[in-house]
């Protein structure tokens, strides 16, 4: 129990040292444009990537699954809408119900940059041996988890 507790306290230093040096790593790595296409913010990519991948939303199942304020969410869609990336849509039985979905343009985009996504991952992970990279692929799950997304998600 108390190597355990220490190999703990170990990995609070560690990480607490580590991540933020990788965090700024990846953001100067990750492409936040595609060549002919809009430059769009991480959220704003977050919530191209959600609406390609689950189909239409309502503002409001947006806006949870985001777990952002529906005024957040509004100004997020506001600007993917002027970029031709998202459109919306009344629904026929509710007319207070908004629902968004990517447009082809914006699937177009969502492919692209995270291709470009990718490849600027494996770009850093050529720095690392093979064994650090299954040890890398081995920590996702746990990773993935620190990150909030679901199990899925890193398997």
């Amino acid at each position: 129990m108390v190597k355990y507790r220490k190999s703990r306290a170990r990995v609070y230093v560690q990480l607490a040292e580590v991540l933020p040096h990788l965090f700024r790593r990846l953001v100067v790595a990750m492409p936040d444009q595609v060549d002919g296409l809009a430059r769009v913010t991480a959220e704003q990519f977050a919530v191209l990537s959600l609406l390609r991948d689950r189909g239409p939303l309502s503002m409001s199942e947006l806006a949870i699954a985001r777990k952002v304020a529906l005024n957040t969410a509004t100004s997020l869609v506001d600007r993917l809408v002027a970029a031709a990336l998202v459109e919306r849509s009344g629904h026929p039985g509710d007319r207070r119900i908004v629902k968004v979905d990517v447009t082809l343009k914006g699937r177009a985009f969502v492919e692209r940059l995270r291709a470009a996504r990718h490849d600027a991952v494996r770009r850093l992970l050529d720095d690392l041996s093979d064994d650090e990279v299954d040890r890398v692929l081995a920590a996702m799950p746990a990773l993935g988890r620190l990150a909030g997304l679901p199990a899925s998600a890193t398997s």
